[in-house]
């Protein structure tokens, strides 16, 4: 018992000193540390606080080690199957509705979905049906040489007249400078794009690129229960499931409805106006909604609806947003943030491979202990995607060694934001002939 408490304090004062190299080397303001140490204890009663628990979530939300961010989550064993619920239920996760299915008391289960709620900043990001859209899901990659500013930025101009690409990546790797999106478009569209980029590659513009439709997206977020040290040798025995982790699907495509391609009307372009501007809500709120608001004003005017009304604005969204999920043209991913700071480094790898081969499913269980994890799957190879590492870390070097080991080869790079913009789905499609237009 002596031993476990002289354990425990020696984490504790480890936690501390931790945190306080974290506050002087960020310059983190006194004022930001007090909100922050307020946030996560305002959740909690003072008689069930645990201080190890309390000063970890604290410390991972300040810090910037990407070892740090990419961890499995640390959550108690209550709290994470009130997770699961919310995951399961997407919009309908209410406290209530969870505490029904729990049997659980409300009081208690409300405390749980609180605590995710607030203390990781959790919300419910929408993701379109795209098959009621009519539109089709890429992957483009563009590779170019190293130190050709010039090209990078011809290229890059090149796909940012495209409208219906709403997100833009640059990557730097080993030998190539990349650009990278996933997109929703018709078919049509993709078919330009290739000829142009065939173009650019025939006058060296380019070195080569890939235009391909994606099959599937499957979205992971892992769980423990027990402190974690993000040591290597703890994440080789995370892969080794040495030490237990939970792994939690948050979006998959295959559960998406296959329905046939809506025929909007010039009273139905509101919904493809609403898709456009809403792109998400508060998981303790869901009339608390973020937004492209520039777009949104523009919108709210032109239905004569005046958002400095809140009481007005909010009725006019929830009736946007009914009209949607009634047309089961949006689905909710719930997402938790783990750390106050934006995170710039993306890690992307691509593996060559047979999407259904046994060996793929189970590396992809393997590599879903991180804490914010994406495959998007395609014909002949899959695409893994890592927030918060680079493509030099050396957790990325045990995970090509997986990779190498399980017999398939990969491209890797870091990859960041370039472009993230609004897409104007109304405009884009034409009522006469319902079809999607090509500019």
């Amino acid at each position: 018992m002596d031993e476990n408490l002289r354990i425990e304090d020696r984490y504790f004062h480890s936690l501390i000193q931790s945190l306080s190299s974290t506050i002087i080397s960020q310059q983190i303001s006194y004022q930001h540390l007090l909100e922050t140490f307020l946030h996560f204890l305002d959740e909690s009663s003072y008689t069930e606080i645990d201080e190890g628990e309390i000063l970890d979530h604290i410390y991972r939300y300040l810090s910037n080690i990407p070892e740090e961010i990419v961890a499995p989550i640390r959550l108690k064993k209550n709290t994470l199957r009130v997770l699961e619920k919310v995951v399961e239920l997407g919009f309908d996760a209410t406290a209530i509705n969870i505490s029904k299915i729990l049997g659980k008391d409300h009081t208690t289960i409300y405390r749980e979905f609180d605590r995710i709620a607030n203390r990781y900043n959790a919300y419910l990001r929408t993701h379109i049906n795209f098959y009621k859209l009519g539109l089709h899901l890429y992957f483009i990659l563009i590779r170019l040489s190293k130190d050709e500013d010039d090209n990078l930025q011809r290229a890059m101009d090149e796909l940012s007249k495209v409208r219906y690409i709403g997100e833009i990546y640059e990557g730097v790797g080993e030998n190539s400078n990349y650009i990278y999106s996933i997109t929703f478009c018709p078919h049509f569209i993709a078919d330009s794009l290739a000829n142009k980029f065939e173009r650019l590659m025939k006058n060296n513009v380019i070195e080569t690129f890939e235009f391909k439709p994606l099959t599937n997206r499957i979205y992971m977020t892992s769980f423990i229960e027990e402190r974690f040290e993000p040591t290597l040798d703890n994440y080789r025995k995370l892969l080794s499931e040495e030490i237990k982790c939970v792994k939690i699907k948050t979006w998959d495509n295959n559960n998406i409805k296959q329905d046939p391609p809506l025929k909007f009307s010039e009273k139905e372009l509101n919904m493809l106006k609403t898709i456009s501007v809403y792109k998400s809500h508060s998981l303790a709120n869901p009339q608390s909604y973020r937004v492209f608001t520039a777009q949104l004003k523009q919108f709210a005017v032109e239905q004569g609806v005046d958002i400095n009304k809140m009481d007005d604005f909010l009725s006019f969204m929830n009736a946007q947003r009914n009209q949607l999920l009634e047309n089961d043209l949006i689905g909710f991913r719930l997402e938790l943030t783990v750390s106050d700071l934006a995170i710039n480094d993306i890690l992307v790898i691509k593996v060559s491979c047979n999407p259904e081969d046994e060996k793929i499913l189970e590396l992809i269980n393997k590599l879903s202990i991180f804490s914010w994890i994406s495959f998007f799957i395609l014909h002949d190879e899959i695409v893994i995607q890592i927030f918060g590492l680079n493509s030099d870390h050396v957790i990325t070097n045990i995970i090509t060694e997986l990779i190498i080991e399980f017999g398939f080869d990969y491209e890797k790079f870091t990859a960041k934001s370039k472009v993230w913009r609004f897409i104007p789905y109304a405009d884009l499609y034409h009522v006469k002939g319902n079809k999607w237009s090509l500019f």
